[in-house]
């Protein structure tokens, strides 16, 4: 039976081989070495670099190498020699892994080439070699845990963000798992071998000629100190063959192709001549024949054909002399030799630095200016001309036609090589915004953001240049704040400046009615924090029973109007605009209704209305801009049903709607614009589907919607023309709490959700729940994971200005929450120390923001 050579894996960082025998017994030996060995020096050096190969197939040359450490910056940047070889000073990258990566370069398949460093331990930045090419790539993701992604990262920063979580172990099984797979594969397709769960250093082995013992008896595995080989059957190269680093801190070369000869025809030659080539720059070859050649030794990978030796008095050209990725032998490359000789040369436009050019693979050409070039190496009659880029100057991409001609029987010079300043676009990613917000590159080129996500500036920046992102325009109540926003020597697209927005810090003022205590709580909110305090000289006298405030800001200030049910009247305050503080005003309290319950103020500020829940009619009240005294409107009070409880207005001022709670239906009117009289809409009142004790209108002005208490949303469109209501298509909507006691409702400032106080099983004690509204309909859908202070009796919930705030009373729990708005699903989330204690049961509370 075959020797042959077993391979185990050994975890963490060791690959062991153990030579085996099989058949009737026999011994083995074994040798065990790291395959990356990461301990550092331990002194390290004052400086630290890399160095490595770029390669897919054949040698990446004249790319930019960029080094991205774990802070996210490009630390380092050089660009790869004619033979992909690069080194660079890392000094100045940040402690921790690092991305290392060829910039803006993609493979035919539009694959990066990336790899990841990760240095010893104890050495504060990356140090050693590392190799950019389709392996390291792999082992990057396998190593970030992104082998299984349906995706590849989107940039170097998700595998680098991954990356801290991943052990040196687990990298090193990563390495493990990537070189054995070709393994595994010939295991399992010819042999048979299960290699789900395979492990060589455990699997049960039998000398009997079966599964891996045939497989051993085939494949014949070598290992020294410094390489590990599997030899396939038949084959000319290695299936896999490892070359492991000699010192500490190197890399490890990986070869897994099998090597192919290299072969043409040669022609031209006369007798006594003779031509020497050359492979990949050595392994010599002489011919002095015409016809067919090999050269004695395979390559893997990619190969390059030049004329090492010309023949006396004649010029030899290659054709077809490079190739990558090679797959099978190739014998296609011709070698035309001549006596005629003719010149190939063309002409440079564009460039700015050093571009480097070749003909045929070999023969470079060194331009710094613009207009003629020729090569100094002439093409044989009847010979072919191939000009490519071999280096590209920095910052700039060159590119070549009527680079390739066959056949020559002139000189060439028609060859046009046109240079371009590569441009680099400048973005990245806003969070927390919930308006608009307009940024600016370099003080110009305006972006507006209306969305959080990435963005990107329209016009991109030259290589070499700068950037400087910044605010030029803040959204409404929001401060965004720009990181990462400034950068020089741009030799990338850059997409890490990171645009951070939250509330601005701005105090507000919320009242509190204080039903049953005949006064209105005071609180100073901070809208950043959510901490709050007393106003000074809260609480403020009212009538008794005050139930609902509502405030007005006119020229002459802002006022507080409270309603005091028992008493029939209403309070009035201004409100200083410094401390929050209520003063009454002259004249307060204004004369009332039969238990007045509810007040609403209309946008402009110039009319109050106020429902009285005994004398089923509506009370409506100028406005004094200056004092803000109230004076009832001639015609007040307004019929309206049986208890009309909560008033809802457009925001044109122009309709008002009354919810009439013992009625089963919607009062509409229509608002007289100068007198603010009120007019009963054709066709009012409109029917509910329950007991309606709450409504409110979309910002839009073309919806309605009803809280009917026995648990669910009545929903109308309103006719622009004549405010008069219609049933939606799918009115009632119920949502996941269906139990009664549904008190309130009121639709965000955007206009796409709604939200409801709810009941459930122990009475008026429901959360407040959340409907997404169809733009187009009108239509609500419950968003069921979006409730919000469950069991607490939430009877009352408004919004600031941009819809980025909520407040919301809870009248079981006795308490006021301020919470955050996701734009997106419309969830409610509390601010820390939210919700507070106020002390009293909040039907509803106003909000007034100070005057700047």
């Amino acid at each position: 039976m075959h020797p042959r050579k077993l391979l185990g894996l050994a975890a963490g960082t060791l690959l062991t081989l153990t030579l085996a025998a099989c058949g009737g017994g026999g011994g083995g030996g074994g040798a065990s070495f790291p395959l990356i060995a990461p301990a550092a020096p331990s002194t390290p050096a004052p400086t630290y670099k890399i160095s490595g190969t770029a390669a897919y197939g054949h040698p990446v040359a004249g790319q930019t190498v960029q080094v991205q450490d774990a802070t996210g910056k490009v630390c380092a940047s050089t660009t790869t020699a004619s033979d992909g070889s690069y080194s660079m000073d890392t000094t100045a990258c940040a402690a921790g892994s690092a991305a290392v990566f060829l910039a803006g370069y993609t493979t035919p398949a539009g694959a990066p080439l990336e790899a990841v460093a990760i240095p010893p331990q104890g050495t504060p930045v990356i140090d050693g070699v590392v190799n950019v090419d389709p392996l390291t790539t792999m082992l990057a993701y396998a190593a970030a845990g992104l082998v299984l992604d349906t995706s590849a990262p989107a940039d170097n920063a998700h595998v680098l963000a991954l990356l801290s979580k991943v052990s040196a172990a687990q990298y090193q099984q990563a390495r493990t798992s990537l070189l054995i797979a070709p393994l595994l594969q010939v295991l399992q397709s010819t042999y048979g071998v299960s290699t789900n769960g395979f492990d060589p250093t455990t699997s049960t082995f039998a000398a009997d000629g079966q599964g891996l013992d045939a497989f051993f008896d085939a494949y014949l595995f070598t290992a020294t100190p410094t390489s590990v080989q599997l030899q396939a059957p038949g084959s000319i190269g290695p299936l896999v063959l490892v070359t492991l680093p000699t010192t500490a801190g190197g890399g490890s070369a990986v070869t897994s192709t099998t090597a192919y000869n290299i072969g043409g025809t040669v022609s031209g030659l006369s007798p006594g001549d003779s031509v020497t080539l050359l492979l990949n720059g050595g392994h010599a070859f002489t011919t002095n024949a015409n016809g067919n050649f090999t050269f004695p030794t395979p390559v893997a990978g990619n190969y390059s054909v030049t004329v090492g030796t010309q023949p006396a008095g004649k010029i030899c050209t290659v054709s077809n002399g490079t190739g990558a990725g090679i797959t099978a032998s190739v014998s296609n490359i011709g070698v035309t030799c001549s006596a005629i000789t003719y010149t190939v040369g063309g002409t440079v436009a564009g460039l700015t630095g050093t571009l480097m050019l070749q003909n045929n693979g070999a023969d470079t050409k060194t331009v710094s200016a613009n207009g003629a070039f020729t090569f100094a190496t002439p093409v044989a009659w009847h010979g072919s001309s191939n000009v490519t880029v071999n280096t590209q100057p920095a910052g700039q991409t060159c590119t070549v036609t009527n680079g390739t001609q066959s056949n020559l029987a002139a000189n060439v010079t028609n060859v046009n090589v046109t240079c371009s300043t590569n441009t680099y676009t400048i973005g990245g990613t806003v969070s927390g915004l919930t308006g608009t917000l307009a940024l600016q590159n370099n003080g110009a080129d305006t972006l507006v953001v209306n969305a959080n996500g990435s963005f990107t500036f329209s016009t991109p920046v030259a290589w070499s240049s700068t950037y400087n992102v910044t605010v030029n325009t803040q959204p409404v109540g929001q401060t965004c704040t720009v990181t990462n926003g400034a950068g020089a020597n741009v030799a990338v697209n850059v997409t890490n400046v990171s645009v951070a927005c939250a509330l601005t810090p701005q105090p507000v003022f919320v009242y509190v009615p204080d039903y049953g205590n005949n006064r209105v709580l005071g609180y100073r909110v901070d809208t950043a924090t959510g901490v709050h305090t007393t106003i000074p000289g809260s609480p403020f006298a009212a009538g008794t029973d005050d139930r609902w405030v509502a405030s007005a800001t006119t020229p002459g200030g802002t006022f507080l109007y409270a309603t005091n049910q028992a008493t029939n009247n209403i309070s009035a305050y201004s409100v200083n605009q410094s401390t929050g503080t209520l003063t009454a005003l002259t004249g307060s309290p204004f004369a009332g209704g039969a238990q007045p319950g509810s007040i609403t103020v209309n946008p402009a500020g110039t009319f109050a209305y106020v429902a009285n829940r005994q004398g089923a009619n509506v009370s409506a009240y100028r406005i004094d801009q200056t004092t803000g005294a109230l004076t009832e409107i001639t015609g007040s009070p307004f019929a309206a049903g049986v208890i009309p409880i909560r008033i809802a207005i457009n925001s044109a001022g122009t309709f008002a709607y009354v919810a009439n709670q013992n009625g089963g239906n919607v009062s509409g009117y229509s608002i007289n614009q100068s007198t603010g009289a009120l007019t009963e809409i054709t066709g009012s009142p409109f029917a509910t589907a329950g007991s309606p004790y709450s409504v409110a209108v979309n910002p839009a002005g073309t919806f309605a919607y009803v809280a009917n208490f026995e648990g669910s949303i009545s929903g109308f469109s309103i006719n622009p023309s004549t405010g008069a209501l219609t049933p939606l298509t799918g009115s009632p909507f119920t949502g996941s709490y269906t139990a009664a006691g549904w008190q309130a409702i009121t639709v965000n400032p955007a206009g796409t959700f709604v939200y409801a106080s709810t009941g459930n099983a122990n009475g008026h004690n429901g959360p407040v729940v959340v409907f997404s509204i169809d733009a187009d309909t009108g239509a609500l859908t419950n968003v069921p994971a979006d409730s919000y202070l469950d069991g607490s009796g939430v009877f009352y919930t408004t919004f600031d200005s941009t819809g980025g705030l909520a407040y919301v009373g809870s009248f079981i729990n006795i308490t006021v929450a301020l919470a955050h708005v996701d734009p997106l699903t419309g969830a409610l989330t509390s601010f820390a120390g939210s919700p507070f204690n106020v002390g009293a049961r909040p039907y509803n509370l106003a909000v007034v923001k100070p005057s700047p």
